[in-house]
């Protein structure tokens, strides 16, 4: 029952690499400003922030709650009396951490959306002073060194945040949703790469099959051109016949490698069949050279005179 039990966990784990996904949104706010006073004018307002990621909404009824991937609630700070603020350099917005990093199950849609709220810290009552938002249409990167930051600006009537994002899947998920999950594998259980922008599994050499499990016979698909085959996980081996040599037993040996010709003569091999022919040396002849000419065979000396053989 245990080991049943070890099966479907390791079953259903597998699912959920499938069936869900992962990847970062990750916001860094550089600069915000606004014409707010208070006081009859005498003193800036004291701005505390709310922000709020989530698929795009309805502009006439923007939420800081109601977010499909995070919200940050109220910051537990505030600014005081001031109406710029230069954030680029600041690790925490009134308790917000900056770069404000999100990990979402998933990207629901191609369109995220930041949602900002605004408030004026008071002692009773923290008075609304704009909600507003800016939708963000920016590259999934397949991983956080290959994501580039993308910079934004968002305004309205005197209120402007400015902030930088990127979104990138997480280590082993892809597609612009980051819910495609591949591990490459090389074992038992597959052998596989993955496909960068889509996550699909590419089968390594000598493979096939769903999960690349499968070991391709070489052999079916006439991989040896003439000589006999063996079929080996990953890989095949041709027992080439004579003449023949090469992976695929496709190259004609080179007849001339033994070195046939003898007593200096120069072997020539044939392009297209196993076959050579030497040039033999003055002194020597027949098919390897071995058999000593003799000039005098033929009778050239006239009128009685004696012939010896002699080559220089």
């Amino acid at each position: 029952m245990q080991m049943l039990w070890l099966a479907f966990c390791l079953v259903f784990s597998g699912f959920l690499h499938i069936a869900s996904g992962t990847g970062q949104i990750v916001v860094h706010f550089l600069y915000y400003s606004d014409n707010c006073r208070e006081h009859l004018g005498t003193n800036f307002c004291d701005p505390m922030f709310s922000f709020c990621l989530s698929t795009p909404q309805p502009v006439n009824s923007l939420s800081v709650s109601n977010c499909n991937y995070a919200s940050t609630g109220e910051s537990t700070n505030h600014f005081h009396d001031t109406n710029t603020i230069n954030m680029e350099n600041l690790s925490s917005i009134a308790g917000h951490a900056n770069p404000w990093k999100v990990q979402v199950q998933a990207f629901l849609r191609p369109l995220v959306m930041l949602v900002i709220m605004v408030r004026d810290a008071d002692i009773f009552v923290h008075d609304h002073m704009q909600t507003w938002a800016k939708i963000i249409n920016a590259v999934k990167w397949p991983s956080e060194e290959q994501s580039v930051w993308e910079e934004y600006t968002m305004s309205q009537n005197s209120y402007t945040m400015r902030f930088k994002v990127r979104m990138y899947c997480d280590p082993y998920y892809f597609t612009q949703r980051c819910d495609k999950y591949c591990k490459a594998e090389d074992s038992s259980n597959g052998h596989y790469i993955c496909e960068p922008n889509t996550g699909n599994k590419m089968c390594l050499s000598g493979w096939q099959g769903l999960d690349c499990t499968e070991d391709v016979d070489e052999c079916a698909l006439g991989s040896c051109d003439r000589g006999d085959c063996t079929n080996l996980p990953e890989r095949y081996n041709c027992s080439c016949s004579a003449n023949y040599t090469g992976t695929n037993c496709s190259v004609l040996a080179n007849p001339c490698r033994s070195d046939p010709c003898q007593n200096g003569g120069a072997c020539f091999a044939h392009s297209y069949e196993y076959l050579y022919v030497c040039n033999c040396t003055e002194e020597w002849e027949g098919d390897v050279c071995n058999i000593k000419k003799n000039s005098c065979q033929s009778h050239p000396c006239l009128n009685n005179g004696s012939c010896a053989n002699r080559f220089n």
